[in-house]
């Protein structure tokens, strides 16, 4: 494990955007992807100060983007992962639309959470426990 410490948002932006830099770069070499698990928070906005200085270098066009502890809430409503990540990230980096998989907001949690264990099958190859497939 590598511990970095940074003093300001700024540093930890840049940090973790060359970090992020790193690994799509190696997993795309070695997968022809990289799949990354999104969070909510400052995350998005953080990550939006990394990505955008190193943009112009990364293939977004190999990203595989799903949510780690997204709520239960429509994709539009203020406490979504999903809409702070559009704004700050998606927005601005060429990532598929059809390759953000999102929580289908219409059903309720018992089946959001059956659905979306159902979409990480079908791209993990029935594999519902992809932690070693996971990048990021």
């Amino acid at each position: 494990m590598v511990l970095r410490v940074s003093s300001t948002p700024d540093e930890v932006g840049a940090a973790v955007g060359q970090l992020i830099f790193d690994l799509s770069k190696e997993a795309i070499a070695t997968n022809g992807r990289f799949t990354v698990a999104l969070s909510g928070g400052s995350l998005p906005k953080i990550l939006n100060k990394g990505l955008q200085a190193i943009k112009g270098d990364v293939d977004f066009s190999k990203w595989f983007v799903y949510f780690a502890d997204e709520r239960c809430v429509p994709l539009d409503h203020d406490d979504s992962n999903y809409k702070a990540c559009k704004a700050a990230l998606f927005d601005f980096i060429p990532v598929p639309a059809s390759q953000i998989y999102t929580i289908d907001a219409s059903l309720t949690p018992e089946a959001m959470a059956v659905d979306y264990t159902k979409k990480l099958a079908e791209v993990w190859d029935n594999d519902v426990s992809p932690y070693s497939s996971v990048n990021c």
